[in-house]
């Protein structure tokens, strides 16, 4: 995780001393007046932008990937016979407490997941892809 972070350090830092060197060059360059407000918006978007955009694909890919990890659990649960148990709830908790520090996410997006994924458990249907968008 720690490369990644560094990784998105460099575009972030390149990204903004080429952004700013452009529009530095293109002011003392005489850019036409028309030119000057992108010149001026595009370094501060990207300098304001970067993080919590890429925070946000970040917790979509992370998502996704808990998703895919319940999932393959479901499965698991079903091949052995225990998706028939009629309390699946008291699996709920700790489901959710075990995914959240597993994938580093908030408690209440995992317990969304959990439930709709014990929820397909009992109910003895295959996994969400093949469903479609719910």
């Amino acid at each position: 995780m720690l490369r990644h972070t560094l990784y998105a350090l460099v575009v972030y830092v390149f990204g903004a001393i080429g952004l700013l060197y452009w529009s530095l060059s293109g002011f003392n360059a005489g850019a036409p007046r028309e030119d000057w407000a992108l010149m001026i918006v595009l370094p501060a978007v990207w300098i304001i932008s970067f993080w919590p955009t890429l925070g946000t694909l970040v917790l979509i890919w992370k998502i996704h990937a808990a998703q895919g990890l319940l999932e393959r659990i479901a499965e698991r649960l079903r091949a052995e016979g225990l998706a028939d148990m009629a309390d699946l709830r008291e699996l709920e908790d700790l489901a959710v407490e075990l995914a959240a520090r597993e994938n580093r996410l908030p408690e209440f997006i995992m317990r969304k997941l959990v439930r709709k994924t014990l929820a397909r458990i009992a109910a003895g249907r295959g996994p969400i892809r093949d469903a479609g968008v719910r």
